[in-house]
């Protein structure tokens, strides 16, 4: 069976991009299989209209057990209203993506005040505070690292390859900054309209993000795909197997990262405590970083 990757670059609050991209891709004949840490993984069908609709369950903990009753007493609700699990997101094990072959389905939330109140409830516990961490922490190391990179530039005796790779990642780090604020104001404001459909029972938040964001979003990977090539140029005309030892070391890194987040996702369906599986899932982690480490020694 044909299986096809997809970068997945949506956001929570983007719940109506991702329903309605994941409906276009069905109707190619593309039906989601999963949502990994990073990736939308489709399997090849026959095309159809399909629905699909996301839902929120803010009590989740991030290495909690998806083995629940509630979550399986919600999921059979769901069923019975010809809603069908395809999976639960790897990055947030709150959300739950269903779909159907209705033509007009029932929507899975038919209260809308108890939606926005879901819905508000789990941005608060779990992804407003992600978002101001990321944007603290994130921006600050990134505005450090461009600062010494452009020092490096202006003060450094180097070649206009060597300074124009410096650049390069002055922008990027630059325009990521840029994404974190933005998407900082953006949740806030979604936070606020949901509150304000809660209680007062008008319009709430549409769940889509403005084109420039995406514009925003996809001249960061082009200028990083791009940066990443020339970095690799370089490396390659200095010094061949400074080449090698860093494509072996990228490797290594995506294999990790791949490696954690099926980990993750196996531990979250197992009917373990989270305790446990935080235990277990650290200790992974910390095996793999002394793994990168003996292999950047190795190497370098």
């Amino acid at each position: 069976m044909k299986r096809r990757y997809e970068l997945n670059l949506y956001t929570p609050d983007q719940y109506n991009d991702l329903q309605e991209h994941l409906g276009h891709m069905a109707s190619r004949g593309w039906m989601l299989e999963r949502m990994e840490q990073h990736f939308l993984v489709y399997r090849q069908n026959v095309s159809s209209p399909v629905h699909y609709a996301v839902a929120f369950h803010p009590e989740v903990g991030d290495m909690d057990s998806l083995r629940t009753p509630a979550l399986e007493f919600y999921e059979d609700l769901c069923r019975q209203a010809q809603w069908r699990l395809v999976d639960t997101w790897s990055k947030y094990p709150q959300i739950q993506v269903y779909a159907t072959r209705q033509r007009d389905p029932v929507p899975l939330q038919t209260d809308l005040a108890t939606h926005w109140a879901v819905m508000e409830d789990w941005m608060e516990k779990r992804y407003w505070p992600k978002v101001q961490g990321d944007t603290a922490f994130g921006s600050l190391a990134n505005l450090l690292l461009a600062a010494f990179a452009l020092l490096w530039v202006v003060q450094g005796e180097l070649s206009i390859l060597q300074k124009i790779l410096l650049i390069g990642l002055c922008s990027l780090l630059v325009i990521q900054v840029i994404r974190h604020f933005f998407t900082l104001v953006h949740v806030q404001f979604w936070m606020e309209r949901a509150r304000r459909a809660r209680e007062t029972g008008a319009p709430g938040p549409v769940g889509r993000q403005s084109w420039w964001y995406w514009g925003l979003t996809r001249l960061l990977l082009t200028l990083a795909g791009a940066e990443l090539l020339l970095f690799l140029l370089y490396l390659g005309w200095n010094s061949p197997v400074q080449l090698v030892g860093f494509s072996l070391l990228l490797l290594a890194n995506v294999l990790s990262a791949w490696l954690s987040g099926k980990l993750r996702r196996h531990l979250r369906w197992q009917e373990t405590s989270a305790p446990l599986n935080y235990s277990i899932f650290l200790t992974a982690n910390i095996l793999m970083v002394l793994f990168l480490v003996w292999i950047l020694n190795r190497v370098f």
